[in-house]
């Protein structure tokens, strides 16, 4: 199957040992690793959710006292390939919006429920084409559980140095030797 693995082709996961269903992601073209003692390859993923930042918002777009639902069903609207369409829209809100050469769509969807004053979850559906977003009200049962050892196979972690820091050296108003510090009420020491 390696030579069907070409970037931007898409790949249904479904879980080995339950059989669920994980979803449908687009393999991007970046780093494969293989190994020739394990005799394995591996790809790098993108949710299918990622097609919409193929599209461009061109130019200025924007909308008064529309619903929730027609903002989305706008933004979807504008797809040159409608991989995307509504389902459930949980929430009818009456903002505006506007949106100015934006590189994708992506963005512009995501930014419809930012200023809400409730929690909320996107959803989606790549079980049927064309696939389904949704904007729901998230669960309050707990629906997934994720154990090292019971149902995860593997961690990565990314530890970068370079963002530490162990002093800091605050300086105010004035030039040179005569610049503000807290050295005066912080036992003569500069941080």
């Amino acid at each position: 199957k390696n030579d069907e693995c070409q970037p931007l082709n898409y790949v249904e996961l479904i879980d080995d040992i339950s059989g669920e269903y994980i979803g449908l992601f687009r393999i991007i073209p970046s780093r494969t690793r293989k190994s020739a003692s394990s005799n394995e390859v591996t790809y790098e993923c993108d949710h299918v959710i990622a097609t919409l930042l193929g599209d461009v918002l061109f130019e200025y777009h924007q909308t008064v006292n529309w619903t929730t639902r027609q903002n989305i069903e706008y933004l979807l609207g504008q797809q040159t390939v409608a991989h995307w369409r509504l389902g459930a829209c949980e929430f009818t809100r009456y903002f505006h919006y506007k949106w100015e050469d934006e590189n994708g769509l992506l963005g512009p969807l995501l930014s419809i429920a930012q200023p809400f004053d409730e929690q909320y979850v996107w959803t989606y559906d790549t079980t049927s084409y064309p696939w389904t977003v949704n904007l729901v009200r998230p669960s309050t049962e707990v629906e997934c559980e994720i154990r090292y050892g019971k149902n995860q196979a593997e961690i990565e972690r990314d530890i970068d140095p370079a963002e530490i820091v162990n002093r800091i050296y605050p300086k105010g108003y004035g030039e040179g030797v005569n610049q503000l510090t807290i050295r005066s009420v912080n036992a003569n020491i500069p941080y």
